[in-house]
C-alpha cells in the first residue's frame, strides 16, 4: 500500500511540474505576443504614447556629475535606453526643439556637453537614437549630432 502512495505522490508531483512548465510557456507566449501587436500598431500608424522616466542613480566620483537613468514607456511597455552622464530632461518640457523626424526626446547634460536620447520616423518605423551634445566655445559652434540607433520600436 505504501509503494501505490509514493507512486500516486510521484505522478502529481510530475504533473504540477507539467503544469507549471505551461503556464509560464503560455505567459512569455502571450508577453511576446503582446510586443509583436504594440510593433504592428506602431508600424500601421496607431499614435503611441511616450513616457519617459529619468532618476538619478549617483554621481561619478572623480567629475561628481550626476548618473541618470533613462527608461522610455511605449504604451505601456518599457525599454531601458541606458544610463548617462549629467542630468536629464525631456525635450518637449524645456526650451529645446525636436529635430527633424524626433518624436519626443531627453537630453543629458553635463557641465556644457552631454547626450541626446530621440524617437525617430524613418522609413515608416519608429527608431530609438543616441546622440552627442557640445555647447561650442567662442571658437567652434555647438554640436548637436553623431546619432546612431539603439533600437527599432
Amino acid at each position: 500500500m505504501s509503494g501505490g502512495f509514493s507512486w500516486v505522490v510521484g505522478i502529481s508531483f510530475a504533473l504540477t511540474i507539467v503544469a507549471a512548465g505551461i503556464g509560464v510557456a503560455i505567459h512569455d507566449g502571450v508577453r511576446q505576443t503582446n510586443v509583436r501587436s504594440q510593433n504592428k500598431n506602431l508600424r500601421t500608424g496607431v499614435s503611441p504614447r511616450f513616457a519617459w522616466s529619468i532618476e538619478n542613480v549617483g554621481t561619478e566620483k572623480e567629475t561628481e556629475a550626476p548618473i541618470t537613468a533613462v527608461i522610455l514607456r511605449v504604451n505601456g511597455v518599457a525599454y531601458d535606453v541606458g544610463t548617462y552622464t549629467g542630468s536629464c530632461f525631456v525635450i518637449g518640457e524645456s526650451e529645446w526643439q525636436y529635430l527633424d523626424n524626433e518624436v519626443t526626446g531627453v537630453i543629458c547634460w553635463w557641465a556644457g556637453g552631454g547626450s541626446e536620447v530621440g524617437v525617430f520616423r524613418e522609413n515608416g518605423a519608429l527608431v530609438v537614437k543616441t546622440g552627442e551634445l557640445d555647447e561650442g566655445s567662442a571658437e567652434t559652434p555647438g554640436f548637436r549630432g553623431n546619432f546612431r540607433t539603439l533600437f527599432e520600436l
